[in-house]
């Protein structure tokens, strides 16, 4: 055993690592992924072999004794561990090949300072002790150099597992602009923003640092009690760059002041926004989705809006320009890419559109309690003068009650599209799918590897 170079628990019910563990002298790899009963590893201080530790989603409250002195390891991975409430970076200063680190989803907090001695870094996954440690980080050298990194502010041990890479999230409650707007400083090269709990925002776009985040992909807003838009008036002048247009997914939850994309300024018809996919859940004091801006979001594929209680219109007054989305009946808009609508608990929902709405892509619509919700604005397909229903829909989902009182408008719309209406969505409401989508945890071991079950000796 003494010349063991990989050793893996990984998903087994193991409580502790024997002391005669410090024997493996000649480990290069060691796994504890998953071991959710572990609680005790003895000092790592004699495994000077050692390149690659990951102990996630154990019972550990402290770091492993002994891990400063490993000189040679070059990946660290403690995420996940919920009752670890420290993590000594400072004394890592020593690793020098240190090249990955992952102390997320643990209650453990670092300074710019501590992290900033680890001159090897090319992985970091932290949570930051605040806002303006983030900032000194944010603007150092090191974190321009990284390659993939996921920088946390508050107590945010709930988020998503994301493949994507270059995520910064923060949820300080109201902590995060009591010195100013201009306190919060983000990568240029952010791809993941979230921003919880924080309630003196109130423009996202008043984040100045947004606009310089080109490769920005997915926002996040929940919690957020004074936010009221997206785009306030001084977002579009001339001298400014615009934020957001590369933007993809926007997800916006619990935001109870929430009105309007744009306050107080309409966009030109030439900016487009390379918005695809767009979640509304719990925004009481939205009352339309689009209005009027519908042609600055050519790709939109998909549109869930969930207990939005005053929302009655999704998209109200559209004026198209002239990029192949206005049809010659100015009632008619075309929206080429848009695949997926999903309309839940809207009580006062009255239209989804008073005009014809072309959706060649559009494979899925559900409505679940929108009992107001008299007329769905398909325009059925024509070819010879034979109607026909739009060639990619799949689904109308819906109970029987609100599918019988739709008014149509004409004596055949009903009869074509009724091969496709089934009855109610067959999954949870739209706000838990938004939840089980975006903020899922790693899953449990499913079976217990009995091996090393009692810590037994090496």
């Amino acid at each position: 055993m003494h010349h063991l170079n990989v050793l893996d628990l990984s998903g087994t019910y193991i409580e502790s690592l024997p002391d005669s563990f410090s024997k493996l002298v000649n480990l290069h790899t060691l796994l504890l992924k998953d071991c959710v009963r572990l609680k005790y590893v003895p000092s790592l201080e004699k495994l000077k072999a050692l390149k690659e530790l990951k102990l996630k989603r154990s019972q550990i409250e402290e770091a492993p004794q002994g891990i400063e002195e490993l000189v040679n390891l070059s990946n660290v991975d403690i995420s996940w561990n919920n009752s670890l409430q420290t993590f000594p970076c400072w004394k890592l200063c020593r690793l020098s090949q240190l090249q990955c680190l992952r102390i997320d989803a643990t209650r453990a907090k670092v300074s710019a300072k501590e992290i900033l001695c680890l001159r090897q870094l090319k992985v970091l996954r932290v949570h930051l002790l605040n806002v303006q440690e983030l900032t000194s980080y944010v603007t150092s050298q090191q974190c321009q150099s990284l390659e993939n990194y996921c920088l946390i502010v508050g107590n945010n041990l709930e988020y998503a597992i994301s493949t994507m890479g270059n995520e910064v999230r923060v949820n300080v409650e109201s902590e995060l602009f009591e010195s100013g707007i201009d306190l919060l400083v983000l990568p240029r090269n952010i791809a993941f923003f979230e921003i919880k709990k924080c309630h003196n925002l109130i423009s996202l776009s008043d984040i100045l640092s947004l606009r310089d985040g080109r490769d920005l992909r997915t926002c996040h807003l929940r919690y957020c009690n004074r936010i009221e838009s997206i785009f306030s008036s001084s977002s579009f002048l001339e001298d400014c760059q615009i934020p957001l247009r590369t933007v993809e997914s926007l997800l916006f939850l619990e935001l109870p002041n929430f009105r309007a994309f744009f306050d107080g300024v309409v966009p030109p018809y030439s900016l487009s926004f390379n918005l695809k996919k767009l979640y509304f859940c719990r925004c009481s004091s939205i009352r339309n989705i689009f209005p009027a801006l519908l042609q600055n979001f050519p790709n939109l594929e998909q549109l869930e809006v969930s207990y939005c209680k005053h929302v009655e219109d999704i998209i109200v007054e559209v004026e198209m320009s002239d990029q192949g989305h206005h049809q010659e009946d100015s009632n008619t808009i075309t929206l080429r890419n848009f695949q997926r609508l999903q309309l839940s608990s809207l009580p006062r929902l009255k239209s989804i559109y008073k005009g014809k709405m072309v959706c060649g892509s559009l494979q899925d619509i559900v409505v679940d309690k929108c009992h107001t919700l008299r007329r769905l604005p398909l325009s059925l397909d024509m070819d010879n003068g034979q109607a026909s229903a739009p060639p990619a829909l799949q689904h109308i989902w819906g109970d029987n009650e609100w599918w019988e009182s739709l008014d149509w408008d004409d004596s055949y719309s009903k009869s074509i599209l009724q091969p496709l209406f089934s009855l109610k969505y067959l999954v949870a409401p739209s706000h838990h799918v938004m939840h089980n989508h975006f903020f899922q945890d790693p899953p449990l071991p499913t079976t217990a590897n009995t091996f090393g079950a009692q810590g037994g000796a090496f």
